[in-house]
């Protein structure tokens, strides 16, 4: 393709590839460049990554709160 594709979604492919990360201008215009870059062709995982950096950890254990989350049944 020589030129965008408008239906293309750049903001979408970021929550895709990169869930968590907040979305700034600097992401924004990175992985725009790479879409570029790339031919207009959609942008990959790694085109994205390589511009949000390492996704954010994921939470290794939840609080748990007797009003909303209470505790599994025992088993018998």
């Amino acid at each position: 393709m020589s030129h965008p594709d408008p239906a293309y979604d750049l903001i979408a492919a970021i929550d895709l590839y990169a869930p968590g990360v907040i979305l700034q201008q600097a992401v924004l215009d990175g992985v725009a460049t790479a879409y570029a870059a790339n031919g207009y062709r959609p942008v990959t995982q790694a085109q994205v990554l390589a511009v949000t950096g390492p996704l954010p950890a994921a939470p290794t254990e939840l609080p748990r709160f007797a009003d909303s989350n209470p505790e599994p049944m025992p088993k018998r």
